[in-house]
Formats: structure tokens, sequence, C-alpha cells
């Protein structure tokens, strides 16, 4: 559409997947660690089959994203 990136308008992804590197330009991304999801979702599950309190209860975790800047974003002046 005669856009240009970033000139135009700004791109911002999500995962950070090796094609995020390899786009021309590269894409700016909110990357999360999946490792990081894994660990706090077994700390849960382990905490849970400890308890001996009967019953679900749903709790609140917050993962801390990461945004990688690449060449996909400029600068607001």
């Amino acid at each position: 559409n005669g856009f240009s990136v970033p000139g135009d308008v700004s791109v911002i992804g999500h995962d950070n997947s090796v094609f995020c590197e390899l786009s021309n330009p590269s894409l700016t991304t909110v990357s999360i660690e999946s490792p990081c999801i894994g660990k706090v979702c077994v700390d849960a599950i382990v905490e849970k089959l400890k308890s001996k309190e009967p019953g679900f209860e749903m709790g609140c975790h917050v993962i801390q994203p990461r945004l990688v800047i690449r060449s996909s974003v400029r600068a607001l002046t």
C-alpha cells in the first residue's frame, strides 16, 4: 500500500521467533520466555499438590515480558 516500515508505520510482533530477526526490516517484538511460563505453571501445580486444602482456587501470576527493539519501529520525537 505504499507505506514504509518504520518511516510511516511502526510494527511490533509477539513471540520473538527466529523470523523476527530475519525479516527486512527486522521485527521489534515482545518476548515472554517459554521456560519462565513453564516454571510458573509447574510451581503452581506443585504448590497445589502439596496443599491439603480441597477445591480449586484461581491464582494470579505475573510474568514480566521483555521488549526486543529492532528496526521495525522508529523513535518518536
